[in-house]
């Protein structure tokens, strides 16, 4: 059975945003900010699909 693009995109932006949130919470200045960009990633890659 062949999977829908935008299902399987919905699970990598879900990936990133989880990954994010829980390396922002570390209280390492370098964990947060990869979680920051892990966050902004998600975000980014989300509103593409959705939009175009």
């Amino acid at each position: 059975m062949a999977r829908d693009s935008k299902l399987a995109g919905l699970g990598l932006v879900g990936l990133l945003f989880v990954a994010g949130a829980i390396l922002f919470f570390f209280p390492e200045p370098a964990t947060s900010g990869i979680g920051v960009m892990l966050i902004i990633a998600a975000v980014i890659i989300w509103v593409i699909q959705r939009f175009l």
